[in-house]
């Protein structure tokens, strides 16, 4: 019998477990769709990734809600469909974006759906904002969103949609205001002067000539008060909606920084048209808006996250994309990490080339094609590997203020977040990022924390572009690179309510479970200020693929799971328990024990454990920071 004053971490968690709030429940949400073949049986389903686009959609709800004789951009189709947005090709006529599949999962779209349908009733007036890089499908999104949304009856009655840009689309789009015309007048000038330029351009659109815009805006005589320009737009608007009287207007405002550099200018320009009764304000941009953060008093922006491309249609829709298929767990590694690199290669080569002849996608496809012809499956996914690698990694890292914040996930809603201080920003609703590419590649040379953060980069694209994974998984090596990073962030890291005393350091390879069993003098060793990682390299490790002592002499012990088996992941959560069963602390010299389970693909709710503090679903994600990011292209790895 142990002796009395013998301690036990089941009884230490279990005490810390009584503490918990409802968030180690796990969250119940749909499966995403894993399995090719399932991919397949549900395809027909998701109307937007068929091909010839969502013309035969948007055709039905142009006739049922939009048109009307005498508005004349709603007049007929043609003259509808010539406002909608196009993609520029040099030496080419443009693409039509509407007549081009859209691909994304369907689990994808309807959240982007119920997110741009939704107002939250306690804010009088918000503008939805997608900030995403260019080439990535932000404004070819909007469109299939808004359709979707009709579809499945939720949120606003949307009715309607205006495709309102401010550059590009083939030279189709309203004229830029200077500066320089606006420094005689004051701020709420300004601010007057952006809401008739707005109410402008909506009628030079939306009842002028067929593809009109406002080409040549003059400055008024008289500067009016933003509420008569706002009751004369309600009217244009009310007009313009007739064949749907109680319905709601999705304005797509794309480009929106272009229309003027002065940011009061701007805000009166989006305010006006995010206060009409009868209109929701989305913006499309590399960057936020000017607006202030959701809950602020007054109009405040909603972020908004794009579905990302569904990389896996894409490789079954392209012949010259197809890839042996994975039968083992090592394989299903290897094709997981060949479609995140893949998704970042065809991003970088410009969507577009999905729908047309492109030469740089032709001459990408050809290389890809070549490298699938010889070799085992693990020696082709490793060679397809370093060759998409190779395309979005071309130019080298570039200098980046802010990555390391940027990398651990910035809340939307924090003050000193505004217009044009990132140099490239991604919103995940209420997080914002930096596009994938830009964390994996970049650097930000002037941050104290560089070192850590490049270590940690270092060893995840080891991990990403190895042949080899016993150097660890992708996913694992996710999750080390953004807690060693969180913890030198104020609030540092949260396990739900658990938050070890800790601020990393270092990170370096030991073992900790030998046979399932801790190994006495490993733990003795063990430093603070050091997340560790299971040193794989010749055998594997057993249980825990992190672990760190807190200030408090605490022993947490991290393990990570990919599985979307419900089975799987009670299994791991089981085996952990068990190896903790009845261990000795004092033989340890720790005084306590926190086993910590991570899967962030785990939607439903598993038995409840009161030794193995299991966290799943939107809470293991956001642990994730913006390598979150990951999860839809890498997907379930049992």
């Amino acid at each position: 019998m142990a002796p009395a004053h013998r301690r036990s971490c089941c009884f230490f968690v279990a005490s810390l477990l009584l503490l918990q709030p409802p968030c180690l429940t796990f969250v119940s949400w749909q499966k995403r769709v894993q399995r090719t073949t399932q991919l397949r049986t549900t395809a027909n389903k998701r109307w937007w990734c068929e091909a010839g686009g969502i013309e035969s959609k948007l055709r039905d709800v142009f006739h049922s809600n939009m048109q009307i004789d005498d508005v004349p951009l709603l007049a007929d189709f043609d003259s509808y469909a010539a406002s909608l947005p196009v993609r520029e090709r040099p030496h080419d006529l443009p693409i039509k974006l509407f007549q081009c599949p859209f691909y994304a999962t369907e689990e994808n779209m309807k959240k982007f759906a119920k997110r741009i349908s939704t107002v939250d009733q306690s804010i009088r007036s918000t503008i939805a904002y997608v900030a995403a890089a260019a080439k990535s499908g932000k404004s070819s999104s909007v469109l299939p969103g808004f359709l979707h949304s009709i579809s499945m009856g939720v949120g606003l009655n949307f009715s309607h949609y205006l495709y309102m840009p401010f550059h590009n689309n083939d030279r189709r789009h309203h004229t830029r205001v200077s500066t320089q015309d606006l420094e005689v007048y004051t701020q709420e000038q300004r601010f007057r002067l952006g809401a008739m330029y707005m109410r402008d351009c909506f009628r030079a659109q939306a009842f002028g000539s067929p593809s009109s815009y406002e080409r040549d805006w003059k400055l008024p005589a008289t500067v009016v008060d933003i509420r008569k320009t706002q009751t004369l737009l309600d009217e244009d608007v009310q007009h313009f909606m007739k064949r749907s009287p109680d319905g709601v207007l999705l304005l797509h405002v794309d480009e929106h920084r272009k229309m003027c550099d002065d940011v009061d200018f701007r805000k009166g320009a989006m305010a006006v048209m995010a206060t009409s009764p009868q209109v929701r304000v989305l913006a499309t941009f590399i960057d936020i808006v000017p607006q202030p953060a959701e809950g602020s008093s007054g109009i405040c922006r909603y972020a908004v996250c794009k579905p990302p491309l569904d990389v896996r249609t894409v490789m079954e829709q392209l012949p010259r994309l197809a890839v042996p298929m994975a039968t083992t767990a090592d394989e299903q590694r290897h094709l997981a990490s060949l479609r995140v690199t893949l998704g970042l290669a065809l991003t970088e080569l410009g969507l577009a080339g999905l729908h047309v002849k492109d030469d740089r996608w032709k001459a990408f496809l050809d290389g890809f094609t070549k490298l699938v012809e010889t070799g085992s499956e693990k020696e082709i996914y490793a060679k397809c590997i370093q060759y998409c690698n190779q395309q979005w990694m071309n130019e080298g890292p570039r200098r980046r203020r802010h990555l390391v914040d940027l990398l651990c996930g910035i809340e939307e809603s924090d003050g000193e977040v505004q217009e044009q201080r990132y140099s490239a920003v991604v919103s995940l609703e209420k997080t914002l990022t930096a596009p994938l590419e830009v964390l994996l590649r970049d650097a930000d040379p002037d941050d104290t924390d560089r070192l850590l953060f490049e270590q940690c980069q270092s060893l995840f694209m080891e991990a990403f572009g190895t042949a080899d994974f016993a150097s660890g998984s992708v996913l694992e090596r996710a999750y080390l690179w953004t807690l060693a990073c969180k913890t030198t962030r104020p609030g540092s890291i949260r396990f739900c309510s658990v938050r070890p005393s800790f601020e990393c350091k270092q990170v370096a390879a030991a073992r900790i479970f030998k046979d399932n069993a801790l190994m006495l003098d490993n733990v003795k060793a063990l430093k603070q200020n050091t997340l560790y990682y299971a040193d794989e390299k010749g055998k594997s490790h057993p249980l825990a693929d992190m672990w760190l002592l807190s200030q408090d002499n605490v022993l947490f012990l991290l393990e990570v799971s990919g599985t979307s088996n419900v089975d799987g992941a009670n299994k791991t959560v089981t085996r952990l328990k068990d190896a903790l069963e009845g261990q000795d602390l004092d033989s340890l010299s720790v005084d306590g024990i926190v086993a910590i389970v991570l899967l962030p693909n785990i939607m439903e709710d598993l038995s409840s454990d009161n030794s193995v503090l299991a966290i799943a679903g939107s809470p293991a994600q956001k642990l994730l920071g913006g390598l979150v990011q990951l999860l839809d292209w890498l997907g379930s790895v049992d």
